[in-house]
């Protein structure tokens, strides 16, 4: 007998063949077995591969696109708008800096080389607080399009 099934207890029915009381028996056909499927999910990220992550990773990205799209359209388009404007921006600053760097090392008096280098350099200011601009608006519309987008998420599943 199982310890789940005390025959001493006057007040529950006895098992019936098998070792199945008639409370299983008639709330679930028969015996309840236990078959631990929950270990196998247990731990599943530690065993992914690279592989794997790479190839979850587009439907994972489709999930949060179209929740943020259902959820807030404007914010999740100042988003990508930004990230985009910030990739750009960046772009944009790895050539002023080459373009500054390419002036600082040539030869000649160190006063010519900064006055040559001074546009690249404008420029680079001038990218750097565009790329601080974008980064706060990205800020901004992250903070306002994750709660609804997590909120979305949580509820479809």
């Amino acid at each position: 007998m199982s310890p789940l099934h005390d025959d001493a207890d006057p007040g529950k029915s006895p098992p019936l063949a098998g070792g199945v009381s008639a409370a299983e028996q008639e709330l679930f056909g028969g015996r309840l077995r236990y078959n631990h499927a929950f270990v196998h999910h247990e731990g599943a990220l530690m065993r992914m591969t690279f592989g794997q992550m790479a190839s979850a990773l587009p439907r994972m990205v489709a999930v949060v696109l179209r929740a943020g799209w259902a959820v807030d359209r404007r914010a999740l388009s100042g988003l990508v708008v930004s990230q985009v404007g910030q990739g750009v921006t960046a772009a944009w600053g790895l050539v002023a800096v080459n373009r500054v760097l390419t002036e600082l090392f040539a030869e000649g008096p160190t006063a010519d080389k900064l006055r040559q280098s001074l546009p690249a350099l404008v420029v680079l200011a001038v990218v750097s607080v565009g790329t601080a601009l974008l980064a706060a608006w990205t800020t901004a519309m992250s903070g306002r399009l994750e709660p609804q987008v997590e909120r979305a998420v949580a509820t479809d599943y």
